[in-house]
């Protein structure tokens, strides 16, 4: 949900997604290590974008597949990630 966040755990520790407000088919997105709070990922991504990050060594792809915009109530970001090899 747009100005969320949700928390993804994971064998090497957890990380916070933050998706920003949807406008005009375009939204900030961060990707927050929990325990140690640095930045893994910060960029404002269009629907249909992807692009990769690196996180404890291993590299990501995020993609934002699409947004489910509503004019009464939230909207939505439908993300995948998965590893690739580098």
């Amino acid at each position: 949900m747009q100005r969320g966040s949700h928390v993804i755990k994971g064998s090497s520790g957890d990380v916070e997604l933050t998706i920003g407000d949807i406008t005009e088919g375009l939204t900030d997105v961060e990707i927050q290590g929990i325990e140690n709070e640095k930045f893994y990922y910060r960029k404002a991504m269009e629907e249909g974008e992807d692009d990769e990050f690196e996180y404890e060594g291993f590299h990501y792809r995020i993609k934002m597949n699409y947004f489910e915009e509503h004019l009464m109530h939230d909207d939505y970001a439908f993300i995948s990630f998965r590893g690739v090899e580098k």
